[in-house]
């Protein structure tokens, strides 16, 4: 035994898990050539200028990097519109830079809250430091900002959020959003950890850099490993009030983010549509799939990230189990769901094959925690009659009437198929399928949304649901 023991807290750290790999599943399965689709990373090779850049660099790793990252800070500061490098941590990975918030801000006497489930990076954060960690249960799938503030108390110091959501996949939205940065503002530091930001898309997002620059006690976190496809080399940033960024970079290890990361990372950064090209690509794959799966009877959260979230409840570790014996490899969240990220242009179809195979196996009807069958199929109709509004030219929807829609879907995506939360939910629908339904016909055969609705309880007036 060793003379000297490492501190209590160690022993008590939760254990981060990595997602499994295809040599995993051959040595313990016997399985060769299994798809990995558990780790979010990007189905890419390095983008051909950043493959370049780094055959340059590597002729120069007998150096030591710059310590400050500082052409990539200057790069981000002019990318995201910060006035100077002050308002830039350059990190390994935004988890790298988490656990420097975590050493600069955090100590045992000290909370932290945020979702459950979400990045399991957070706990590790927290517990290394010897705070706490409220967990507050998610809305559905998404995060339930009225919940989170009720947990803040004198104890809270950090207040983190991932938007969208791992494991879920969703996004809160700009109005819960900002709420909580002021309900955080002189109370705590709000943590926006936006790792899969570029996936996100949709106008219902919060500028969460503005409010960086508008609002002391945020700070952002992005990350090169998603999008950028850079997981391998470990680069992050984080955007903040410059007395927030100094404490980050304070207790940040000299040369934490080596030359090549930083090289790839400023390519990737300036590089334009040769990058958006591909995150444009694995956007239309998920789209894909999560309209696959809705057809097929399985409702899914709206996904805003580079996956899909299968909300298979007590069927999660089973469902995953069966996907990896038929050579996909998702990640489990026990009695949650599986995440399934959206890999190459051949990987959804594997993915659905094996999906379809292991429904035969397991009883996943009675655990899906989203609709199922055919009213899975109901709520993607509604879903395609609010596009087809969106999409016809010359159409405007009263902003309340359509925001009352899309809390509607919301509440029928989130399962709310029966009782009073429903008439609410198809009320605020049938009147902007009342208002569109003249508009429309002049320009196509609508399918009406009205008309596959239940008839409407009486003396309900529609409100904005989920928060």
């Amino acid at each position: 035994m060793t003379p000297v023991a490492p501190r209590s807290i160690v022993g008590d750290m939760p254990v981060y898990r990595a997602g499994r790999t295809g040599a995993d599943v051959a040595r313990e399965r016997g399985i060769r050539g299994a798809v990995k689709l558990a780790s979010n990373e990007s189905p890419h090779n390095p983008l051909p200028s950043v493959r370049a850049a780094l055959e340059v660099a590597i002729g120069d790793i007998n150096r030591y990097p710059d310590v400050k990252a500082a052409r990539l800070a200057a790069a981000v500061a002019d990318q995201v519109g910060v006035a100077t490098t002050t308002g830039v941590a350059v990190g390994a990975g935004s988890t790298g830079l988490l656990l420097q918030l975590a050493e600069a801000y955090l100590g045992p006497s000290d909370d932290v809250v945020t979702p459950s489930p979400s990045f399991e990076g957070y706990a590790f954060a927290a517990r290394l430091r010897g705070a706490s960690l409220v967990r507050v249960p998610l809305a559905g799938s998404q995060a339930d900002v009225a919940a989170m503030v009720g947990a803040i108390t004198e104890r809270t110091k950090v207040v983190v959020i991932a938007e969208p959501n791992n494991p879920t996949g969703t996004l809160v939205g700009g109005e819960a959003l900002q709420r909580l940065v002021e309900e955080t503002a002189s109370r705590c530091l709000l943590v926006i950890d936006e790792a899969y930001v570029e996936f996100a898309r949709g106008a219902d997002q919060l500028d969460a850099v503005a409010c960086a620059r508008r609002h002391p006690h945020v700070v952002v976190l992005r990350t090169f490993s998603k999008a950028h496809g850079l997981a391998g080399l470990r680069v992050g940033y984080a955007i903040g009030d410059p007395a927030v960024i100094a404490a980050i970079d304070r207790v940040g290890a000299p040369f934490a983010v080596n030359t090549l990361a930083q090289t790839a990372a400023c390519v990737s950064l300036g590089a334009g549509a040769e990058l958006w090209d591909r995150v444009d690509a694995i956007v239309e794959r998920r789209t894909r799939l999560e309209r696959a799966l809705r057809e097929r009877g399985w409702s899914v959260p709206d996904p805003r990230a580079n996956f899909v979230w299968l909300p298979a409840g007590s069927a999660s570790r089973s469902l995953a189990s069966s996907l990896e014996q038929h050579g996909v490899i998702t990640r489990p969240v026990p009695d949650h769901g599986v995440r399934v990220t959206i890999g190459g242009p051949t990987a959804s179809d594997r993915f659905l094959n094996a999906f379809a195979s292991c429904v035969d196996q397991l009883e996943l009807t009675t655990a899906w925690q989203l609709p199922v069958a055919d009213d899975a199929r109901f709520v993607l109709d509604v879903l395609d009659e609010l596009e087809l509004i969106d999409r016809v030219d010359g159409f405007a929807v009263d902003d309340a009437a359509r925001a009352r829609a899309r809390a509607a879907v919301a509440d029928l995506v989130a399962g709310e198929l029966h009782g009073a939360r429903r008439d609410v939910a198809t009320g605020a629908l049938r009147r902007v399928a009342a208002d569109a339904g003249g508009r429309l016909s002049k320009v196509v055969a609508p399918r009406a949304i009205a008309a596959r609705l239940p008839p409407q309880s009486p003396h309900v007036v529609p409100t904005n649901s989920g928060q």
